[in-house]
């Protein structure tokens, strides 16, 4: 054993500037749980700084550094003993190997203690030059092998960190009087000159753990308060699981003891499900649906809930905002992460490793604010659409019935059956006329405006029927009334039924007419059997009895219905504006593509 003069034993402790700290690695838990007195741990000034780019992290590491000489320039490091069975010349081999094994996060095999990119330097006491301390001295010296370049360990004019007999070159500090030796890893810097602040935000806003795990632990270096001002305003990247608290699949559940009575909402991965007598979550969260085509969709909740486990119920930690990461998993548009199989679905470990780019959090209040304008306008007007879609039903249900009568108006609606009204006709032998297809929301357009796939005849279209701007088209298997009107000239398959009126009539009352509760169901009456998709004749349509009111009457409902579709479609409009924006917005501030002032 290694002992002083006085009979004592030698003390050692080590010197930790980086993750042998904070890692949780398993070599890197028992060296501090194996070998050091963590309890009595303390930090120390060191002269340490950012310098040697790391491609496996993808960040910067610390090194040593013999320029750094003021208090001002030096940063702090951990000062940890060695518990005392270790300070003896056999032991203080096994420490070192125990500490190498750490920086490597597996077995070193090799005796030397230097290596590719770093080495283990020793620093002793100057006060205890002594035989135990030469002792100490030559058998570190041995462990360095004779090609060991202490030129690596520096970076420009500056002296090298690390001497050829693999001692550490920075000055013994009072705060170490208590040790004879320190024990420290140094690593090479890997440029002609140190990064400066400007440069270590640009790769910290990349990825910030390494720094922040460092800060968070004391380890610090004399630029880190401008590099956390910088990376205040940067955007940096990580992972789902370091953004939330939670982030779990909810619980089982069986259909049976889910109803409508129940007192607490039932939520699975696509929206409500009814109720239920118990819950597993109270607070606010976001769900993530995780089986099924809309695997991936997002749902805010709050209150007392049942969370079903195809959902994953997800918080955030203090440091974001759970209203911007509904906005950024939305626009990372997860079901594309889906793994393919029968039923799709994503994995909670997987979606935990997702990266996202985020920003500090009062710019993710700020963008989640910005971002919310925009929904409660889409919602506001999407609620005025409803209100003013249900003033139409109403209207039509007055007013194409003769139940209420525009000013003017008076005395009973002739009632005629529709073959009175309107004739069939078959104008067939037009090749150069456009194709027709029959829309329920659109009446008959070109195949063309068709959305998807359109299939097209194979053969000549002598046979087709012609339709001129006006006519009307009996569908073949419609739900909706099944009679479109055309604003356009063109053919359609010989299997369509085209009308015209036989009489002086409004088309824009009998478009409206057509598309009524009224018509419908007088219609249904008529052709028993359309729901399960038959098709209707004329012979059908002739029975119904239709509502033949005077032209002017025609034309004034017409003019009063026609005005509450415009008031609906510059709605929708304005709708489909607003989400434009919005999506314009989410690719510009969900990126950092643009900037809010905060």
């Amino acid at each position: 054993m290694i002992k002083m003069k006085d009979d004592k034993k030698l003390k050692g402790a080590v010197l930790i500037i980086g993750s042998l700290w904070w890692d949780e690695n398993s070599f890197r838990k028992k060296l501090r749980d194996d070998y050091l007195l963590m309890s009595e741990s303390k930090l120390v000034d060191a002269p340490i700084r950012y310098g040697r780019f790391s491609d496996k992290r993808k960040t910067y590491t610390m090194v040593f550094s013999s320029s750094l000489v003021t208090k001002s320039q030096k940063g702090k490091a951990y000062l940890i003993p060695i518990l005392e069975k270790y300070c003896n010349t056999e032991s203080v081999i096994e420490v070192a190997h125990a500490i190498i094994n750490a920086e490597y996060k597996s077995i070193y095999e090799n005796e030397r203690f230097n290596w590719g990119w770093g080495c283990l330097p020793l620093l002793l006491n100057p006060k205890k030059q002594n035989s135990q301390i030469q002792t100490l001295s030559s058998l570190w010296n041995d462990h360095f092998s004779n090609g060991f370049n202490p030129d690596h360990y520096k970076v420009g004019d500056e002296s090298p960190s690390v001497n050829r007999n693999g001692q550490l070159q920075i000055p013994w500090s009072s705060e170490f009087n208590n040790f004879d030796f320190i024990i420290s890893t140094s690593t090479k810097p890997n440029s002609d000159s140190y990064p400066d602040s400007k440069r270590l935000i640009e790769i910290f806003k990349q990825d910030d753990k390494y720094f922040r795990k460092n800060v968070d632990s004391g380890i610090s270096t004399f630029q880190d308060k401008e590099i956390a001002d910088g990376l205040k305003s940067q955007w940096t990247n990580k992972r789902l699981e370091e953004i939330c608290n939670h982030f779990k699949s909810g619980a089982g559940i069986v259909s049976k003891a889910i109803s409508q009575k129940g007192k607490y909402p039932v939520f699975g991965g696509n929206g409500l499900r009814g109720f239920t007598d118990s819950y597993t979550h109270e607070g606010q969260y976001l769900l993530i649906g995780r089986q099924g085509a809309l695997c991936g969709n997002i749902q805010k909740i709050k209150g007392k809930n049942y969370i079903s486990e195809h959902a994953i119920a997800v918080q955030v930690n203090n440091d974001n905002d759970l209203n911007f990461l509904a906005y950024k998993l939305d626009y990372k548009n997860l079901n594309r992460l889906s793994e393919s199989s029968a039923q799709p679905g994503l994995s909670v470990a997987k979606l935990l490793r997702i990266k996202l780019k985020m920003p500090p959090l009062p710019e993710q209040r700020a963008i989640a604010q910005c971002l919310s304008t925009w929904d409660h306008a889409i919602h506001t007007t999407e609620k005025l659409i409803a209100q003013k879609e249900l003033r139409k039903k109403w209207l039509m249900q007055q007013l194409l019935t003769g139940k209420k009568r525009l000013e003017g108006f008076e005395g009973e609606w002739n009632k005629q059956g529709a073959g009175e009204v309107f004739k069939s006709v078959s104008l067939k032998g037009f090749t150069d006329g456009i194709l027709l297809s029959a829309t329920q929301d659109r009446g008959m357009i070109p195949r063309t405006m068709l959305e998807g796939r359109v299939t097209m005849p194979t053969t000549g279209t002598e046979s087709f029927k012609l339709v001129e701007v006006g006519d009307f088209v009996i569908s073949l298997r419609s739900f909706q009334g099944g009679i479109e009107y055309s604003y356009y000239r063109g053919l359609v398959s010989p299997a369509y039924t085209v009308l015209k009126p036989k009489k002086p009539v409004d088309e824009e009352f009998y478009k409206q007419y057509f598309k009524s509760h009224d018509f419908i169901g007088h219609l249904a009456i008529a052709v028993i059997g359309i729901r399960d998709g038959k098709q209707i004749s004329y012979d059908d349509f002739c029975t119904v009895k239709i509502p033949y009111p005077s032209i002017k009457e025609q034309t004034v409902i017409a003019l009063v219905l026609q005005t509450a579709d415009k008031e609906i479609s510059l709605l929708k409009s304005k709708v489909e504006e607003l989400k434009e924006q919005k999506k314009g917005l989410m690719q510009v501030l969900l990126t950092g593509k643009k900037r809010i002032k905060i």
